[in-house]
């Protein structure tokens, strides 16, 4: 499921290619208080994203706005919808909004299409469906995603296990080595906490 939520402008403002860590907390602070107030320092996957506000451009008072919250999880979907619509006003960042309207959707996928990410998608496939779609049945000792971040610290738990392909694995391995991605795990999680402290001030 899916929320579309319509923003309206209440000042002109530059739109702000760094708010995002202000957006992932004030997204956040809308579970507080909620049966899913813990949700963004579980270690497991969070199963909802949302998009940044579109359209990315300046906007003066008055202008229209969106942005989209999707999850499978459709209890999660209706206490965001509840928490919006109990909020007069959104800030986020500089940016100041009121909320216009509040849709939720429930997009039909044909049987066949074409997705396209620039996020991770958890897909389960039961070992019993293995040869179904051809994925050969791991080694004696495979090497997955989950171990790999292990070992180099950035997941704290090995729990969760997803097979990368080696041209997949190979360019993982570089962006560790590089340090990157180590790095940038812990930044965008003090980004957010702080984002959720200023929101709730």
């Amino acid at each position: 499921m899916r929320l579309l939520i319509k923003l309206e402008s209440l000042k002109d403002c530059a739109y702000d290619i760094a708010y995002y860590p202000k957006m992932q907390g004030f997204v956040y602070s809308l579970l507080r208080g909620t049966d899913y107030a813990n949700l963004h320092d579980s270690k497991a996957y969070k199963f909802f994203s949302f998009s940044n506000i579109f359209p990315a451009k300046d906007f003066k008072s008055g202008d229209e706005r969106q942005f989209l919250i999707s999850s499978p999880d459709e209890k999660l979907i209706e206490t965001f919808k509840n928490k919006l619509a109990s909020l007069e006003k959104v800030s986020i960042g500089e940016m100041l909004f009121k909320i216009k309207e509040i849709a939720a959707l429930n997009p039909k996928i044909a049987s066949s299409c074409t997705l396209k990410t620039g996020t991770p998608i958890v897909i389960r496939i039961p070992k019993e469906n293995y040869a179904k779609y051809g994925i050969s049945p791991p080694s004696s000792n495979p090497l997955t995603a989950a171990t790999y971040l292990y070992q180099y610290g950035i997941m704290k738990t090995k729990s969760i296990h997803v097979r990368l392909p080696s041209k997949i694995f190979e360019e993982a391995q570089r962006i560790v080595d590089e340090g990157l991605f180590s790095s940038l795990n812990e930044f965008v999680k003090e980004s957010v906490r702080k984002g959720v402290e200023e929101y709730g001030k």
